[in-house]
């Protein structure tokens, strides 16, 4: 054990007790402190007489701490640099609530010779059949060369308890076995996953109050999680704004199919293509003061790198 192997190891230093070094050496709290603490005492290869390791105590410096520099999410300009012929490697897969959005986009992927199919997204709330679909999809008309998800025609209420919150996780659970049915598909070059949302333009960060559905930040955060997953696909989310015409949708829409850059997150408002980034932010100079009782219970949780 290691603590048998304590009492017969001879210390690191000339002169000192390898239980004395451990005690010293469990107080350094950073790399820098170890090293400078081995150097000055190797340097000075004096043993400490008996009455010193009895009683005096040795004082460790305080270890340099990094400036912690605090941050915040910010929305940042990301105009299209560079566009790429919309090529997709099979058919462009729509799924919506049976909005006029998804058949005047239809019509504009007709028009640029790209074959589209169409389905309701109450189609896959069932996995068996969103399967089956899927399937009979292949067979007809070939591989899936891009997966997008259309927003629903009218916000919705999705509060915890209320039938929408239910539709709206039948809708990202539906959604989530189309990605995973579709991965061999999906990751093939030139391949596309485009959800599009409809909520502030940028993504919630706007201060203009404008009222969307909270929901919509699962079928985000879905495609940010499927982006550090499969790196080899296109994945990308894209706010509209809740007051886009259906003629600014697809023009939107087009845009983001065609442009070369790899963002993940796009919003639009007005007028501007926008992405989210941080920026660093100073503690504001007004405190508010926290009251923490004894009995009360305090929940630490994050901090992985």
């Amino acid at each position: 054990s290691f603590s048998a192997a304590a009492s017969f190891s001879p210390s690191i230093l000339p002169g000192q007790s390898l239980d004395r070094d451990m005690e010293v050496l469990a107080k350094l709290k950073t790399l820098r402190a170890i090293v400078n603490w081995i150097a000055e005492r190797a340097a000075a290869d004096v043993a400490p007489t008996p009455s010193v390791m009895r009683s005096d105590r040795i004082e460790v410096g305080t270890p340099e701490v990094a400036a912690v520099i605090r941050r915040t999410i910010a929305i940042v300009d990301a105009p299209i640099q560079k566009y790429d012929r919309l090529e997709l490697p099979g058919v462009a897969l729509l799924i919506d609530d049976g909005s006029q959005l998804a058949s005047d986009l239809s019509a504009a992927l007709t028009a640029r010779g790209i074959q589209s199919a169409t389905v309701a997204v109450n189609a896959w709330t069932d996995r068996t059949a969103t399967l089956a679909s899927l399937a009979a999809i292949h067979k007809q008309a070939g591989p899936i060369g891009a997966v997008i998800c259309l927003p629903q025609a009218s916000p919705v209420s999705s509060h915890p308890g209320s039938l929408n919150a239910v539709a709206a996780r039948a809708e990202l659970l539906g959604l989530f076995t189309v990605i995973q049915a579709s991965e061999r598909d999906l990751r093939i070059a030139s391949a596309q996953l485009l959800i599009v949302r409809r909520m502030d333009g940028v993504f919630g960060e706007g201060s203009d109050g404008v009222a969307f559905d909270p929901a919509d930040g699962g079928a985000c955060g879905l495609v940010k999680s499927i982006a550090r997953e499969w790196t080899d696909a296109r994945c990308r989310v894209l706010d509209i704004g809740a007051t886009a015409s259906n003629a600014e949708a697809i023009s939107d829409i087009l845009a983001e199919l065609e442009s070369a850059d790899d963002l993940v997150e796009v919003g639009r408002r007005n007028g501007r293509r926008v992405t989210l980034g941080v920026a660093e932010s100073a503690l504001p100079t007004t405190k508010v003061p926290i009251s923490i009782g004894g009995d009360d219970v305090v929940l630490i949780t994050g901090g992985a790198r």
